[in-house]
């Protein structure tokens, strides 16, 4: 058998850690080791954390000042041992045999990331989500990548497991510094160096919605977004991988629309003036190629920078 590495950043996640622990110490895949990262908690996260490590060998516990999730993933990284990875929120809580499906339908599809199907639990209401509908395997081939499957499944880290020799091909162009996106930018490179992927219909992790959420609590977001995109255009440069269009498509107009939202909302005129006049505004509106008559007129509105316009655009967007 295989190692498997789970990865794990804590930050002040008492209220619902253990439940994330139990969740992966009775995993019916046994050969793992089980990495967190404590990001300088100032509540009883690290207690918690020392205490199960203490009853199981396979927890390993590492501390950290408050650098924020990406620092304490690279942490965790470096100190894997296992042939294949996986991350988990500690807020967040997974099945009993996540691990084990994940490997095995990795592993007989000779694939190099797996991705499976999730529940969302909002204040313990559990909803179904139904993005992956059948098994699929998706190749890179000489005229794409994979990178176009995240327009229909969740770009965030949590649902998937990695080769771990797949990291050195993409692991040095991504950005830490970011608080917003910063899963996204490690599994948009890890889905242009692919070459293959595997998913299954199986709903297997259970993604925690909260308040206290950094996704719920961030505003933030442009220049996070900003960094993301430049992170992966220069990847894209660099590697000559042809991913351009995927960015704008996957990413481009949500995270332009989120920031500009925002901007609206706030009434943050220097914001709005700032996202307008962006480098990567430019780049989007010249390079992105598109069907959609909303995106259209919305490209067409970002470059006559007409912000009233945008407003009213956005909302269609969103309905």
């Amino acid at each position: 058998m295989s190692k498997i590495s789970v990865i794990i950043p804590v930050y002040n996640s008492e209220k619902y850690l253990q439940k994330c622990i139990c969740s992966i110490t009775h995993q019916t895949y046994k050969d793992i080791e089980i990495i967190f990262i404590d990001d300088g908690s100032t509540d009883n996260s690290l207690t918690i954390l020392n205490d199960y490590s203490l009853n199981d060998n396979r927890i390993k516990v590492l501390t950290q000042k408050n650098q924020g999730s990406a620092i304490a993933r690279a942490n965790g990284i470096a100190h894997t041992t296992g042939d294949y990875i996986t991350f988990i929120d500690s807020d967040d809580y997974v099945t009993p045999t996540f691990i084990e499906t994940l490997y095995s339908t990795l592993f007989k599809a000779d694939a190099d990331i797996s991705v499976c199907d999730y529940f969302i639990d909002k204040n313990n209401c559990i909803y179904e989500k139904n993005n992956i509908t059948c098994y699929k395997i998706v190749e890179k081939t000489n005229e794409k990548n994979c990178c176009s499957v995240l327009k229909t499944i969740s770009p965030c880290l949590w649902n998937k497991m990695f080769k771990k020799d797949l990291l050195p091909k993409f692991y040095n162009y991504i950005s830490n510094d970011l608080t917003i996106a910063e899963d996204v930018s490690f599994v948009f490179s890890a889905f242009a160096v692919a070459n293959r992927i595997v998913m299954t219909p199986q709903k297997l992790y259970y993604y925690r919605q909260h308040n206290e959420s950094t996704s719920n609590t961030y505003k933030n977001y442009w220049e996070d977004y900003s960094k993301f995109f430049n992170s992966v255009l220069l990847f894209n440069k660099e590697k000559n991988l042809n991913i351009e269009q995927d960015v704008h498509g996957c990413f481009g107009t949500y995270y332009i629309t989120t920031s500009l939202k925002t901007a609206f909302t706030e009434n943050n005129k220097k914001l709005i003036f700032q996202i307008l006049n962006s480098d990567y505004i430019k780049l989007y509106c010249k390079n992105f190629k598109t069907d959609k008559i909303k995106t259209k007129l919305f490209i067409l509105l970002l470059k006559l920078k007409r912000p009233l316009l945008l407003k009213v655009i956005i909302r269609l967007f969103r309905k």
